[in-house]
């Protein structure tokens, strides 16, 4: 029976359509404690719920606060303090307590600078910073929890060393963003991490989203997320009614750099129109003193390297080998490392890195050894060429079993067709008809994922 499945080109989607707009915070519009002194006391400031500290100084004079603590635990009361304009504060130590919490809110105009490492390991629930003006985190930021959000256009949130969302409903983003250092979108409770607003700008170094990690947007226009160093988006991540462009090197509301990869809705792609290194096969062969990986690419575009990763337990990789790739290239070639340092008594697992030029990164299936048992697997097409209105026959390999997920693919990368064949075996051959899959005449790319491989080839139908 044919099942229509979705299969990206670049990396998956989930959609979580119950969300349309990212929330934002208003400031409050007035203060029960206003504190004009410059610098801002250093303390805790804990007045309770619906009570606000508001910081007003007379002018902008950069002012330096030791530390600032926000809820207390000894009064069990939370702390809400406002950075009014035309405050310059620098904070040496900001600490928002775990158990009762508080909100540190920047107004427009207001600039703020927090020196120290910061990690907010608060409940979803909890908002934590809100700003409208200009913040600026000079040590490294973890969200475990509380919401830090770039509220307005005109705001402006710097982080200088690593960024780090770990937990769901975490940043929400609807100015400009700029890190420095790496930002890392980790998986969060099967929810969104992060949120792009209408027309929000990103620029970052190295970006990365981990794990089963989302991104989610507002509806209409085109958010940009601009980066300097390696880009990984090797996971499901999610992208509702807007736009999201990844670009290289690009300017300020633009993509002027090079355009890796554009996501809207349920499907990613690359405006360029050029096609991803195609992977034919990708096994292990155990030998006496460690195992023979082997891998061959039926074409590749702009592929810089490779690099072989190890597992014993199918999660956790290290990197073992650089291999360099072959830049642009249409014909097929193969690829050859010897693991000699792998203990081959246990279960063992391998996995391709493939990195571009302009640093984007692709990761392959995962293959396996157990123990000493060989894992050489291959699927063979034929006829091919193949006669419009004729069958198709696959011929699976050794160790693939399990669903079979076919996908055809035009030269632009453009999914034409899915099917899936129900619980292949061990070098079972399977026949594929046009009833099943749109057999057209034309140069397709055919994409076979089995349980462990995945294998592309090229299929000409005249």
């Amino acid at each position: 029976m044919k099942k229509l499945i979705l299969i990206l080109f670049y990396t998956q989607i989930i959609i979580n359509s119950s969300f349309s707009q990212c929330t934002f915070t208003a400031i409050p519009g007035s203060c029960n404690s206003t504190i004009t002194t410059n610098p801002l006391t250093a303390g805790t400031y804990a007045g309770g719920s619906g009570y606000y500290y508001c910081y007003s100084p007379s002018n902008n004079t950069q002012g330096t606060t030791a530390s600032i603590v926000l809820g207390n635990s000894g009064t069990t009361l939370p702390g809400h303090l406002i950075i009014n304009s035309p405050a310059n504060l620098v904070i040496t130590s900001l600490s928002i307590n775990n158990n009762y919490g508080g909100v540190l809110y920047i107004a427009s105009g207001a600039k703020v600078t927090i020196t120290n490492a910061v990690t907010l390991p608060l409940s979803a629930a909890t908002i934590a910073i809100v700003n409208y003006g200009t913040l600026i985190f000079n040590g490294a930021v973890t969200l475990n929890g509380g919401t830090l959000q770039t509220a307005s256009t005109s705001a402006t949130t710097t982080f200088n060393s690593t960024f780090n969302v770990s937990y769901q409903n975490s940043y929400r983003s609807k100015g400009t963003t700029t890190s420095v250092g790496a930002v890392t979108i980790n998986g969060a409770g099967g929810t969104y991490s992060a949120c792009l607003d209408n027309n929000s700008y990103w620029s970052v170094g190295a970006f990365t989203i981990s794990s089963s990690a989302q991104i989610q947007t507002s509806s209409g226009g085109t958010s940009l997320i601009n980066y300097t160093g390696a880009i990984s988006l090797n996971t499901s991540t999610a992208y509702t009614n807007n736009t999201v462009k990844f670009c290289k090197n690009g300017g300020s509301g633009t993509c002027d750099g090079t355009i890796n990869v554009q996501c809207q809705s349920s499907s990613c792609s690359n405006p360029n129109g050029a096609l991803p290194v195609l992977l034919s096969k990708f096994y292990a062969k155990p030998e006496p003193n460690g195992n023979n990986i082997i891998w061959e690419t039926a074409q590749e575009f702009n592929n810089d390297h490779f690099e072989i990763e190890r597992s014993y337990d199918g999660e956790n990789f290290e990197k073992i080998a650089y291999i360099a790739g072959s830049g642009t290239k249409n014909s097929t070639t193969t690829y050859m490392f010897f693991d000699d340092k792998v203990n081959n008594d246990f279960n063992v697992y391998y996995r391709l890195k493939q990195v571009d030029f302009d640093g984007f990164i692709h990761y392959s299936n995962i293959i396996y050894l157990n123990g000493n048992e060989e894992n050489a697997s291959s699927v063979t097409l034929y006829p091919n060429p193949l006669e419009e209105g004729t069958t198709l026959n696959l011929k699976f390999g050794d160790f693939d079993e399990g669903d079979a997920q076919i996908s055809l693919y035009d030269l632009a990368g453009k999914l034409i067709d899915s099917y899936t064949i129900d619980a292949v075996k061990p070098n079972g051959i399977y026949e594929v008809e046009d009833k099943d899959l749109l057999l057209a005449k034309g140069t397709y790319l055919l994409e076979i994922k089995t349980q462990h491989h995945v294998y592309n080839q090229k299929l000409d139908i005249q």
